[in-house]
């Protein structure tokens, strides 16, 4: 991602070479800290989907608000992604269109939170009722613990 970020001639921080929020650009490039960007972030870019290794899952970004740009690999996660698109949670198959969309849609705030709300909305949908799994993930516990 660096190599790609750099040949579009854009300046940005690595994490891990000491980067943070105050960057225009950060490459988060760490393991454990996800939950983190995810909250800070307005837009994220499933990165996993620009090489052809199956993809990347949406469902976390989905779940803190992201809106979501996506290339064209995502064979894992491909009903997921159509989905998401439907709903207009996310926009996908970029390859060299991806720092015009990303531009634009940096300057669209409106567009970023809609896009965000509908991908949390189709993630809630599809997670449903999670009580059932509760109770029985609490009467395993209390069976073990006996």
């Amino acid at each position: 991602m660096a190599a790609l970020i750099a040949a579009r001639g854009l300046e940005f921080a690595r994490r891990s070479q000491g980067g943070g929020l105050e960057a225009g650009l950060l490459l988060a490039d760490t393991l454990g800290e996800m939950a983190s960007w995810y909250r800070a972030a307005g837009i994220c870019i499933t990165a996993g989907s620009f090489a052809d290794h199956g993809g990347h899952t949406p469902w976390e970004p989905a779940a803190w608000r992201c809106a979501i740009l996506h290339g064209p690999h995502v064979a894992n996660h491909a009903g997921d992604y159509a989905d998401l698109a439907a709903a207009g949670g996310t926009e996908g198959s970029l390859a060299e269109a991806l720092p015009q969309v990303l531009a634009a849609l940096v300057q669209d705030l409106p567009r970023q939170r809609r896009m965000g709300a509908a991908a949390r909305a189709l993630l809630l949908a599809r997670a449903g009722d999670p009580a059932a799994l509760v109770a029985r993930i609490t009467a395993l516990a209390r069976r073990g613990l006996a």
